[in-house]
């Protein structure tokens, strides 16, 4: 079965005018700095799935927590928002992402956060401000207005504790000064070459935004020298109506396998949906998230068969040289199809 974890809220911050901070009692939950909890919440007669980002990190600090921002017409952070306080139970999936920080080879991060892509970057900084092996972590944090900017207050104290190791650039795009306003190329460019000092091996670059912003953080990084592999990004937003089908996908069934847990699962996928689909269907348990390519919760790996990924926003080309694959967005292309979840 689906590892399910019942967390008890023990305290709930108000962050900004629509986020909110809540901090959990399970002081032995296990997770990771960056990583997050996928929430099942209520929603009429049906539950809904809705993943948020530790803002906590686990050498650091004594109980974990995960902080909301209402998003427009979001019935799962309206609900948490306008719900959750202390004393309530909540029921959520085991830790799971990939967006981590590596114990080896790391001298020098930088973060690039946009909105509430600080979230899980708080996370990773409190992590690598414990790790003494990492000499200097640069933020880069975009906002509309200082008023709007979730941990502020926070950020400012942590710069101030470590002046030597952490140095914080904010831009606000309400500033009348056009270099404050708003993250550019050009900036990002001069700050590499004159500031980032490590070798670039060394360097480790983490990204979580709109998908503009983490272009161009992408682009940048690897302009400046920065081997691929060490540039790493959370994409938050969800799409609830993906259309992930490949242009042209294979008729007929497919016969898959999950092993997991020591079973083996064995059922059919039609070749125009996705293996999630149909194990959901036949009430398979894969752990799932987001559903749309864009974090690993569901993340097998495939050991017989061939599949097609419509949409891979998360593993890199090291984990698909592995074999690891996407259920959300995996299509059968050649059978049989066996794959296997215990191997990580």
């Amino acid at each position: 079965m689906i590892e399910h974890v019942q967390l008890c809220i023990r305290e709930v911050i108000q962050e900004t005018s629509d986020s909110k901070t809540f901090i959990f009692e399970n002081k032995d939950l296990n997770y990771q700095a960056g990583q997050f909890l996928t929430f099942l919440i209520p929603s009429g007669i049906s539950t809904i799935r809705r993943a948020y980002s530790f803002c906590t990190a686990p050498q650091v600090d004594e109980y974990p927590a995960v902080t909301v921002k209402r998003v427009a017409n979001g019935a799962g952070s309206r609900y948490i928002l306008e719900n959750w306080k202390p004393g309530d139970w909540v029921q959520c999936i085991k830790a799971s992402g990939k967006f981590t920080l590596s114990k080896e080879n790391v001298s020098e991060i930088v973060l690039f956060a946009a909105g509430s892509g600080i979230v899980p970057l708080l996370s990773i900084m409190k992590q690598a401000l414990h790790d003494q092996s990492i000499k200097k972590i640069h933020l880069f944090y975009s906002n509309r207005s200082a008023n709007s900017t979730i941990f502020r207050k926070k950020i400012l104290k942590l710069e101030a504790h470590y002046p030597e190791k952490l140095k914080v650039t904010w831009f606000f795009s309400d500033s009348f000064n056009i270099r404050e306003g708003r993250i550019n190329a050009d900036f990002v460019d001069s700050y590499f070459t004159n500031k980032i000092l490590s070798q670039k091996d060394l360097v480790h670059v983490f990204a979580c935004g709109p998908e503009s912003f983490m272009y161009l953080a992408e682009v940048r990084t690897l302009y400046a020298g920065v081997p691929s592999e060490n540039y790493h990004q959370e994409v938050f937003f969800r799409e609830d109506n993906p259309n992930h089908k490949p242009h042209a996908f294979k008729e007929g069934n497919f016969d898959v396998e999950i092993e997991k847990d020591g079973k083996t699962y064995s059922f059919q996928v039609p070749g125009d949906r996705t293996i999630l689909s149909q194990a959901i269907k036949n009430n398979i348990p894969i752990a799932w998230s987001c559903s749309s390519g864009r974090c690993s919760t569901c993340m097998l790996k495939l050991l017989e068969g061939k599949v097609y990924l419509s949409r891979n926003e998360t593993l890199t080309d090291k984990d698909l040289s592995k074999g690891f694959v996407l259920t959300c967005t995996a299509y059968p292309e050649e059978g049989p199809i066996i794959l296997k979840s215990d191997l990580f």
